[in-house]
């Protein structure tokens, strides 16, 4: 029988990278879509979405809510996460974060 692959950090990223370049592919558009690092932020009605964000694009973590906040949308969030990202949004005390 074939093993199954191992679900590595690259390949957790490439997977979450991949959903996000099709839902922008399907819905989105020069209005509607924003990168912030590597983060994608998408507007489209029931496709809201923030993609690949992780640990690294902190930073933007009061700025994407923005994007969404003038439109009253409460977007999902697609989250990439390695250890060291958890431990960086703990750190920041902006999120909670727990491993489970």
């Amino acid at each position: 029988m074939r093993e199954s692959p191992v679900l590595t950090d690259e390949l957790a990223r490439r997977i979450n990278r991949i959903g996000a370049e099709i839902a922008v592919s399907q819905y989105g558009s020069s209005d509607n879509v924003v990168k912030f690092g590597e983060t994608i932020a998408l507007k489209a009605g029931h496709k809201n979405g923030v993609f690949c964000f992780s640990g690294e694009d902190l930073a933007y973590l009061d700025e994407i809510p923005a994007f969404f906040g003038s439109d009253a949308i409460n977007p999902a969030f697609y989250l990439y996460f390695t250890l060291p990202g958890i431990a960086c949004f703990r750190a920041s005390g902006k999120v909670a974060a727990t491993i489970k």
